[in-house]
C-alpha cells in the first residue's frame, strides 16, 4: 500500500505538470493564413517521389521470381535508380520491365547485379 502512495503521487504531480503545461503553450493565436487566388490554369501533377518509389517497391513486392528485399529503389522526378543483388540475370531483366511499367516511371537506372 506505501509503495502504491509512492508511484501514484509523483505520477499525479507529472500529469497535472505536464496537462498545464498542455494548456498554457496551447494560448498563442494561430498565424493568420491567405487562401491563394484562384486560377483557372492547370498544372501537371507528377507523383512525388517517395509515392512513386512506393508504387514500385509494391510492383516489384508482387512478382514472386524477384526478392524484392535485395532491391534499393529511388526515386527522382520519375527517375528510377535499382541498386542491389540479385540471383540472376533473368531477375534484373524482369525488375527492370516491371518498373518500366509502373505509372510516372521515365526512366530506369539499372545498378543491379548479380550475386557471386
Amino acid at each position: 500500500m506505501n509503495i502504491t502512495r509512492n508511484i501514484i503521487k509523483p505520477l499525479g504531480i507529472l500529469l497535472l505538470t505536464t496537462s498545464s503545461l498542455l494548456v498554457v503553450s496551447g494560448c498563442d493565436k494561430p498565424p493568420s493564413v491567405k487562401p491563394a487566388p484562384y486560377t483557372t490554369e492547370t498544372v501537371p501533377v507528377e507523383p512525388s517521389d517517395l509515392a512513386l518509389t512506393a508504387d514500385v517497391k509494391a510492383a516489384l513486392l508482387e512478382a514472386p521470381e524477384i526478392n524484392m528485399f535485395d532491391i534499393a529503389v529511388e526515386s527522382t522526378k520519375g527517375d528510377v535508380k535499382l541498386t542491389g543483388l540479385l540471383g540472376t540475370q533473368a531477375q534484373i531483366d524482369e525488375t527492370v520491365r516491371l518498373v518500366k511499367l509502373v505509372n510516372g516511371v521515365k526512366a530506369v537506372n539499372n545498378e543491379l547485379a548479380i550475386k557471386q
